[in-house]
């Protein structure tokens, strides 16, 4: 039997683009994950049109928001990007995988595995005075978490997360989140799942291989052998990390 569509969304600004990650990470989908019948929908600024033309692609063009004072833009653009998404797909779909270009499947998985409730840390702070405006909103989903008696479990993962259409929306309106930027997957996951016990990512997990220093590259070929999905920040970005990427995908063209 067929499976479900099951969508994949990456937001992306080419603007701040490194070297192949989007490429890269599409191909991780493609070769590893096992789901008959998907579609990853990238959706931002200056796409990509290399990615048109496949049917298991579909490119959305949507504007950044304005900068709105107190509130983290990047956060206020991941509500509009989903909700633009919900328009095309919600009838379609109950929920969708939520994703970034900096994570690459190097090793088979199914929906099952994005689903495995995962954090990041047992807990979180942030900072409030910081220049930095996601540390702001760290600090800022803190509060409102503790307003609201909520656990204040750190969901941020950097992996690919499930978000159901109905309690995503329902946040949205309960928190005003549209106009008010907060760490959508600390809200979303401490609200709904405040009395389940997350697996943490310890290093010892089979899930994530976090490149966040250019040393950490070193650690990619055994990650490979047992990880899930290799991820970078900014800092960790590298050309021996594309290197070896490129050379486990092999023919990676799309």
């Amino acid at each position: 039997m067929k499976d479900d569509l099951c969508i994949v969304v990456i937001p992306y600004n080419g603007n701040g683009a490194q070297g192949n990650e989007l490429k890269l990470a599409i191909r991780g989908w493609v070769t590893h994950f096992c789901h008959s019948n998907f579609k990853i929908v990238l959706v931002g600024e200056n796409l990509p049109k290399e990615f048109d033309g496949h049917d298991w692609m579909v490119l959305m063009e949507s504007k950044r928001v304005p900068e709105r004072a107190g509130s983290y833009r990047q956060h206020l653009d991941y509500v509009n990007c989903f909700l633009k998404v919900y328009e095309r797909f919600g009838d379609q779909t109950s929920g969708f995988i939520f994703t970034a270009d900096d994570v690459y499947a190097v090793n088979d998985f199914d929906l099952a595995d994005v689903q495995v409730l995962k954090a990041h840390a047992s807990s979180f702070c942030g900072d409030p005075t910081s220049t930095n405006g996601w540390k702001r909103d760290m600090a800022k989903t803190r509060a409102l978490l503790d307003r609201e008696f909520l656990p204040c479990v750190n969901y941020t993962t950097h992996l690919p997360q499930w978000y159901d259409w109905e309690r995503l929306l329902m946040i949205y309106a309960l928190y005003g989140m549209r106009t008010e930027s907060y760490v959508f997957e600390n809200v979303y996951y401490n609200h709904y799942c405040g009395r389940r016990l997350p697996e943490l990512l310890d290093g010892n997990d089979r899930y994530r291989l976090g490149v966040w220093s250019k040393d950490d590259v070193k650690k990619v070929p055994e990650a490979m052998l047992h990880k899930i999905w290799i991820v970078n920040s900014v800092d960790g970005w590298s050309r021996e990390l594309e290197d070896r990427l490129c050379k486990h995908y092999d023919d990676w063209s799309i």
